[in-house]
């Protein structure tokens, strides 16, 4: 009777078998490609990027879980710490959605675990994902945000009035702002910074022009975005790391008429 039971029997779990695999298949491709849209937009390090989109590859690999799951943990982890560097538990509104992408990216982990206690880990494999990842790392850290440092002496205005003479825009508060900005042609280039600090020391001092150090962020050589570095020596940026806050400071370009645009190319603070 055995004998006769064991092709049956053979054939369910074969067929079992190629289910799953097809499963973790499409899941970890649905995986990599939503986290390497979100790596786009929202990672704080190019190299999660390249991680994401590994993982994505990666998914391809869930034919033979135990070269998939040993190439896909460390990937997963990675992810992993994206989304703690992020830090979801700030997210206001969309607090929700960040502690699942960290729930799901556990579940992902737990089963490139559970794959490798069942099939052994497959070295070649997990030295490749550990190597491609320490790759990525060094790019992101020789060729993006990269910073330099540019000054221009700026005119100032504390006192809620721009250079034309309009109200100048509060925060949600009803705060004013710092008000640093450029003549450049007919209108002014401005950043609005939110600083009691800074106000006080500008009234203090009283000078017509600050020196205002920008910091310039440069990827693969191209500038990209940029943050005030200091005025008059009070630091306000360590790179991208704050030691002023500022969330609802603003930039743009004042024309001569009052109306307000994004800040164009011609502003020379702007990258």
């Amino acid at each position: 009777m055995d004998q006769i039971q064991s092709p049956p029997t053979a054939a369910k779990s074969g067929a079992s078998s190629l289910l799953v695999r097809i499963l973790l298949t499409l899941a970890f491709l649905v995986l990599g490609y939503e986290f390497s849209l979100f790596a786009l937009q929202h990672s704080p390090s190019f190299w999660y990027v390249p991680a994401a989109v590994l993982l994505f590859v990666g998914g391809f690999l869930w034919f033979w879980p135990a070269i998939a799951a040993a190439f896909s943990l460390p990937l997963t982890l990675a992810l992993l710490l994206m989304m703690l560097t992020l830090g979801p538990w700030r997210w206001v509104a969309n607090r929700g959605p960040g502690f699942s992408a960290i729930l799901v990216l556990l579940a992902a982990a737990a089963v490139c675990v559970a794959q490798i206690r069942r099939h052994g880990v497959a070295q070649k494999a997990l030295t490749t994902a550990v190597v491609l990842l320490i790759v990525a790392l060094a790019v992101d850290r020789a060729f993006t945000n990269r910073v330099e440092l540019r000054g221009f002496d700026m005119s100032w205005t504390a006192d809620g009035v721009d250079p034309v003479g309009d109200p100048v825009e509060p925060n949600a508060k009803g705060e004013k702002p710092v008000l640093l900005f450029l003549k450049v042609g007919g209108g002014f280039c401005y950043d609005a910074i939110f600083s009691e600090d800074l106000r006080r020391m500008l009234n203090t001092e009283h000078k017509p022009l600050v020196h205002v150090v920008y910091n310039e962020f440069h990827t693969f050589g191209r500038a990209t975005d940029y943050n005030v570095h200091s005025v008059e020596g009070m630091i306000l940026n360590e790179g991208r790391k704050p030691v002023i806050a500022n969330p609802d400071g603003y930039h743009g370009i004042l024309l001569s008429g009052g109306d307000q645009a994004d800040a164009p190319a011609s502003c020379p603070q702007y990258p």
